[in-house]
């Protein structure tokens, strides 16, 4: 192989290996947020709980 087809490789691989790690953080990113959503959600629901424990609890 001649020097510009080496250069080419290099230049391709790096271009490649760039996208897929772009996509593996997006990824990431997105399944961080949809489990970010769901623990908040979870949250206020055990929030939302207590709260009403307690007034019942004051209520008798």
């Amino acid at each position: 192989m001649d020097e510009d087809t080496i250069q080419d490789l290099k230049q391709f691989i790096a271009a490649t290996v760039s996208q897929h790690t772009s996509d593996i953080k997006s990824g990431i990113k997105s399944d961080i947020k949809n489990l970010d959503d769901k623990l908040s959600a979870k949250i206020d629901d055990l929030s939302e709980s207590v709260a009403e424990a307690l007034e019942s609890s004051n209520e008798t």
